[in-house]
């Protein structure tokens, strides 16, 4: 007799509870989820999204605005669909593991209610079957109980447990993203050679402060023949405030944890920096800026507009900007200045924009350029990540014992009947084990 598998009386006697343990719940909800599912899959799941389907008639807008369908997998609606999900399976766990506990308790001793066999046989052929039977039971099963009326074994019988085990890994993990979701965050961060920083950037814009400081202290690319990027890396230093500085090398696909954090090699920019003189009244001035930099000199605002390294030909070559309460200016400082105006004497005239004397009394020189490459680094919070790794676990177990695992029992039954004894043969499936069955058809034939 199986286990009793009706549900408890409080089950029995709410509604809610039995509609919430229900199995056309669970197949609606997966619906639900996997049609969400399909917004999530076709429609871009971006920030900017919204912003690039403007063209779309305004009514789509509001309504894709406010079923949030281009961030599906954060909205209300789909983590709702997700929780009375992970509700409706403990609901069904609750509802069988009382049944199923009972039977797993020492003593379980029901007659299995499969089909069973008869057989009638002479006292010197049942000392002869009950020996090799009960030696093939030893052989296959893991309990075997054997008394003067009758032999029982069983095998597997934990494996009933794997249901279980199997939905709650799915709790396991949903905890595991829902935590990863509410408390975990993404960010950007880019860093030249040499460069410190103590902030990232989230993907919502949002600047955040770390507890440390990261240095990159060399970026490193190999290309291919044909001038694609082959390999590139970061030699990052990681600086907290309380413990010795840290150096570990991020490559792509070899991220390095450091705070709680992880760093990914994400991808890198090439960019120019310049070493810059400036001569006035005050002396001379050094400086070395990259493109989009800005620096004070007097009541004027310098800014780096642009940092070529061969410009029409003519070398490397800065353009300034001068922003001052008189004057607006934006000319060209080149390295090779002298050499130009050697080939071409009325520069000057001609060209006032590359003139580096325009803001006076200040000379602006250019000693020269070189190539930069800014890190791409991705910085990954994933608080839920351990948390869904062992709901991992517990899922791939559960559905592992569940496909190969198998609760057999066996149960025969000897009784004395007028110098004969007869046998009954049952067990919880019709093919238990082959050995057995065929133990059985051949004693079985014998009798006939």
């Amino acid at each position: 007799m199986q286990p009793d598998s009706r549900p408890p009386k409080n089950f029995r006697s709410n509604r809610l509870l039995r509609f919430l343990a229900s199995l056309r719940l669970t197949i609606w909800l997966i619906f639900l989820i996997a049609f969400g599912s399909i917004f999530g899959t076709f429609i871009p799941q971006s920030p900017g999204a919204l912003h690039d389907a403007r063209h779309l008639p305004d009514w789509v807008i509001r309504t894709s605005d406010s079923l949030m369908l281009y961030d599906v997998y954060h909205s209300y609606w789909y983590s709702a669909l997700i929780v009375l999900l992970c509700l409706n399976i403990i609901c069904c766990l609750a509802l069988r593991f009382p049944a199923t506990l009972k039977f797993l308790r020492p003593g379980q001793q029901n007659n299995p209610s499969g089909k069973g066999i008869a057989l009638d046989l002479s006292d010197e052929r049942y000392q002869d079957f009950r020996r090799q039977f009960e030696d093939l039971c030893r052989s296959r099963f893991t309990k075997v109980e054997c008394t003067a009326e009758s032999i029982r074994a069983e095998r597997g019988r934990l494996t009933r447990l794997s249901g279980y085990l199997l939905h709650l890994g799915i709790i396991v993990i949903v905890a595991g993203m829902a935590i990863s979701h509410l408390h975990g965050f993404q960010a950007h961060l880019n860093l030249p050679e040499g460069a410190t920083a103590d902030s990232i950037i989230q993907a919502s814009g949002e600047v955040k402060k770390l507890d440390f400081e990261v240095r990159c202290d060399n970026f490193g690319i190999e290309f291919y023949d044909n001038g694609m990027p082959k390999e590139y890396k970061t030699d990052l230093t990681f600086l907290p405030k309380t413990a010795a500085p840290q150096t570990r090398e991020v490559r792509v696909n070899y991220p390095v944890d450091f705070g709680g954090l992880r760093f990914y090699q994400a991808d890198y920019t090439a960019a120019a920096r310049a070493a810059l003189s400036i001569s006035g009244d005050e002396g001379l001035f050094e400086s070395e800026v990259i493109a989009g930099s800005a620096f004070s000199l007097g009541e004027a605002t310098v800014h780096i507009l642009r940092i070529e390294q061969n410009l029409m030909d003519m070398g490397p070559a800065v353009e300034v900007g001068i922003i001052s309460p008189e004057e607006r200016l934006r000319f060209w400082v080149f390295k090779n200045i002298r050499l130009i105006r050697e080939t071409v004497p009325d520069l000057y005239e001609r060209a006032p924009v590359f003139n580096p004397g325009q803001y006076e009394p200040y000379l602006f020189s250019l000693k020269g350029v070189e190539p930069i490459y800014y890190s791409g680094l991705m910085v990954n919070y994933d608080p839920g990540a351990k948390i869904a790794a062992l709901g991992s676990v517990f899922f791939l177990l559960g559905l592992f014992f569940l496909i190969l695992g198998n609760h057999i029992r066996v149960w025969g039954t000897f009784e004395q009947q007028s110098g004969r004894v007869r046998i009954s043969m049952h067990s919880s499936r019709n093919r238990a084990d082959q050995e057995i069955n065929q133990l059985i058809a051949d004693f079985k034939g014998s009798a006939e």
